[in-house]
């Protein structure tokens, strides 16, 4: 049997197992909920700085224009998303609509209104500007669904990086209009990618998985929304608080009351008074939410490309299926350097092959 034959059925053998698996695992995301959020899995090794996480959705009927995800991670001991300090400045523009003299009685924010139209003529009389430090965290849009949009921004509470929160909007207030992403959207295309810093890790450690958490218990921390603004997949509950007021202090000359105060039901001066109180909640019917990891893999063995724990002509033919056939990269890149140049192409499988085969000098990458 001709070594080409065997990489051939060794290629198809491996691809139908791939296919297999794939197949197994589709059931998470082969439900129908209209809104699809899941963190992709990924792996990193020991150390490693700009790993990436990849958050991907699946949208089937509203055009995205906007959406904030918190996410948290539950170990603290294996990495954090990459964070910085960066100082703002907050400008508020007041322009004063009632004066007495020198004095203004009346004060309205006109900010929205300058930052919406810069190259206009709109008059202020005041402006406060305020200086703060924010931890800012590290994403790329680079070929993503919300690349070209107006704001995206990502901040960590925890002066260690172990939570982000990520808010992004198409379009602001100010000309030019972006559009949100269309429906039905379900290709492989990241939503977003962030970055993050893994620690170093000792290999005999055996626990080297870190969940990496969409927050999603209220809607301060997980929300999307379509090009006006309209909530998706939020489901809105009505509730009516009733509480009863007593005037204390009635003045009869203007038939009105100068102070209320809250009394128990009862009294048959006292007067009701309902509010109407709206609060929404995910509708787990529309949206789902699907958590990822990222794995610290162990230290890889100098000619175990394939990382199954020995060296032989498989590891060959895992470097061919990566150079030539689109297979997966190697686990870890640097034990497919077998020739130890510094780069990984294919004198290093003639080098592997020498050494199982003809005596060759064993791998030094």
């Amino acid at each position: 049997m001709s070594f080409s034959f065997l990489s051939q059925r060794l290629y198809k053998l491996i691809s139908m197992a791939l296919f297999i698996a794939v197949l197994c695992a589709a059931p998470a995301l082969g439900q129908f909920e209209d809104l699809q959020i899941q963190v992709g899995d990924t792996t990193g090794t020991s150390g490693e700085t700009n790993s990436v996480i990849s958050i991907y959705m699946k949208n089937y009927l509203d055009t995205v224009a906007g959406f904030e995800l918190w996410l948290v991670l539950d170990r603290p001991d294996i990495m954090e998303f990459q964070i910085d300090t960066a100082t703002f400045y907050d400008t508020t523009y007041w322009r004063c609509t009632t004066w007495s003299g020198p004095t203004c009685l009346h004060w309205m924010d006109v900010t929205d209104s300058i930052l919406a139209f810069p190259d206009s003529v709109i008059q202020y009389d005041s402006i406060d500007v305020h200086i703060y430090d924010l931890l800012v965290g590290s994403h790329d849009t680079t070929g993503t669904l919300c690349s070209g949009w107006e704001f995206v921004r990502s901040r960590s509470s925890n002066t260690s990086g172990h939570d982000l929160k990520i808010a992004a909007y198409a379009n602001e207030i100010s000309p030019p209009y972006t559009h949100g992403i269309g429906f039905p959207q379900a290709s492989q295309t990241p939503l977003i990618k962030i970055l993050a810093d893994i620690y170093e890790i000792p290999d005999e450690q055996e626990d080297r998985t870190v969940n990496i958490m969409v927050q999603a218990n209220n809607l301060d921390n997980f929300s999307f929304s379509d090009e006006d603004g309209n909530a998706i997949g939020v489901i809105t509950d009505t509730t009516f608080d009733t509480t009863w007021f007593h005037c204390d202090t009635w003045n009869a000359t203007f038939d009105t009351c100068y102070f209320w105060s809250e009394v128990e039901y009862g009294p048959d001066d006292s007067f009701s008074c309902c509010d109407t109180i709206l609060s929404g909640r995910l509708d787990s019917d529309y949206v789902a939410i699907y958590d990822g990891t990222l794995t610290v893999l162990a230290g890889g063995n100098c000619g175990d490309i394939d990382n199954d724990g020995g060296i032989n002509l498989l590891d060959v033919v895992y470097l061919i299926n990566y150079l030539y056939k689109g297979g997966p990269p190697p686990p870890y890149l640097n034990s497919a350097d077998c020739d130890g140049n510094g780069d990984t192409n294919i004198l290093d499988g003639v080098y592997l092959i020498n050494y199982l085969y003809k005596g060759g000098p064993p791998p030094v990458c």
